[in-house]
């Protein structure tokens, strides 16, 4: 037994001088295996794992690719605002239990103190280091987000959303800090474009998509002038506006507006039209009271109700005027049925169905102060034994004059009558004895031209 027990004390007393040293070196250095931010500080002072500590802090770098392709590298040292690990490594030290320094030997230590992610870092100069690599977000696409869209020419249309190639600076900055602190190579710029917030597929964008074709699918179509003239679903999109809280509506003002231009191409009240006169071809009428204009204010309200109601409608537009038959479906509303009034020969013809049942000379206007007026008139009504009443300004004074027969066609006192005053009518009597503006009809002829007319006849003079 003696033999062997000078070894074991000799072991002993090695093994725990190696015990001591450690103890003495470990109290003022770290333990094996101490890891601090990811760095290895084993086996240095406090001084020396601070320097190494910052060495590799500020040379922990991250490759920056876009699409794949490297555009920059970033070193942490080259952003961070404030890293100071003495109070951290302090701390750690004294807490640590110099005592159990062979445990570190097998195992890990890491230092509780800040993480990388937890480091202050200054987003300013983040930008200024992008900027210097050439990552500048005023040179960027900025992202879209989804739209309803209008223009008069197409309409309104969805927008999709684009993402752009702005670069969300405080969402990369978080992310450099991530990848450096878990030592990663690189970060994918692409992966932190700032993104849309509202797509196409937005309930907000969808909703008004859906209101904007219940309306603008609705399909009214006016049969008018000889035309039919169905009302494109781009115009109705003209009048659809949203009030605030995105429900559509239809704007009274644009509706309206709509209606007027319809009205200057289609109706024919106020529009110069072309007559195929008896003597002369085809004429130009000048505009007076006969034809038909749209009723602005129910036409808006109808059009208004039937895109409401989103049902399809075919119908004449609500119109006023005078139109002999109430017909303004065709294109010419004068129709076969008038009577017209050849200034130039002087001569009356009545048609009725086309037919010519009458032709007379008549007297008209004389001039230059009470010349009759030409244009589209109509028949207001008859009326048997009237006195005609008025003012002679070629000769200024008043005048009583009875007829059997009066069928006036304006509301200034113009109209056809019989002239029992004149003996002669046709050729150039009107310039010597013409009329104050009436039609003079010869006695025997009036009587059958009474019988054949009727109120509303168009009364078409040229």
């Amino acid at each position: 037994m003696k033999r062997f027990a000078k070894p074991i004390s000799v072991g002993l007393a090695a093994i725990g001088i190696i015990y001591l040293l450690g103890f003495l070196f470990y109290s003022t250095r770290f333990q094996a295996n101490s890891l601090y931010a990811g760095s290895d500080i084993s086996h240095l002072t406090i001084e020396r794992a601070k320097e190494q500590l910052e060495s590799d802090f500020e040379n922990n770098k991250v490759q920056l690719l876009e699409n794949g392709n490297i555009v920059g590298e970033l070193a942490l040292g080259q952003i961070y605002s404030d890293f100071d690990p003495a109070a951290d490594l302090e701390t750690a030290l004294s807490e640590q239990n110099a005592g159990l320094w062979l445990g570190g030997l097998f195992n890990n230590q890491p230092i509780k103190g800040r993480n990388l992610n937890e480091v202050s870092v200054d987003e300013a100069k983040i930008a200024t280091v992008l900027e210097t690599i050439g990552i500048d977000n005023s040179n960027r696409s900025e992202t879209q987000n989804a739209s309803l869209n209008y223009t008069e020419e197409t309409g309104f249309t969805i927008q999709e959303e684009a993402v752009g190639t702005q670069i969300n600076l405080a969402a990369l900055s978080q992310a450099i800090i991530e990848a450096l602190s878990h030592n990663e190579a690189s970060i994918e710029l692409s992966d932190y474009y700032y993104q849309p917030t509202v797509t196409a597929e937005d309930e907000s964008i969808v909703t008004k998509w859906q209101q904007v074709k219940r309306l603008s699918d609705t399909k009214i179509t006016y049969t008018m002038s000889g035309q039919e003239v169905t009302i494109p679903a781009v115009e109705i999109e003209k009048w659809i506006f949203f009030n605030s809280n995105g429900d559509a509506y239809l704007d009274e003002a644009s509706v309206q507006a709509y209606v007027a231009e319809l009205d200057a191409q289609y109706a024919s009240l106020y529009q110069p039209r072309q007559f195929q006169s008896t003597l002369q071809g085809v004429v130009t009428i000048d505009p007076q009271i006969y034809g038909w204009t749209f009723d602005y204010e129910a036409e808006t309200a109808a059009l208004i109700s039937e895109v409401y109601a989103g049902e399809d409608v075919k119908r004449q537009p609500h119109y006023k005027g005078n139109i002999f038959n109430n017909d303004i479906t065709q294109a010419d509303d004068i129709g076969n049925t008038h009577v017209e009034i050849d200034l130039n020969f002087q001569m009356l013809y009545v048609y009725i169905d086309g037919e010519m049942m009458l032709s007379t000379q008549v007297v008209t206007g004389l001039p230059p102060l009470m010349e009759t007026i030409p244009g589209a008139w109509h028949i207001l009504y008859k009326e048997r034994d009237a006195t005609l009443e008025g003012f002679n300004i070629q000769v200024e004074k008043e005048y009583s004059t009875p007829v059997e027969y009066w069928i006036p066609f304006d509301w200034e006192g113009m109209g056809m009558h019989d002239a029992w005053w004149q003996s002669t009518f046709g050729g150039n009597v009107w310039t010597y004895a013409g009329s104050n503006g009436c039609i003079n009809i010869p006695v025997d002829v009036m009587p059958k031209l009474f019988d054949l007319v009727e109120t509303g006849m168009p009364v078409i003079i040229f």
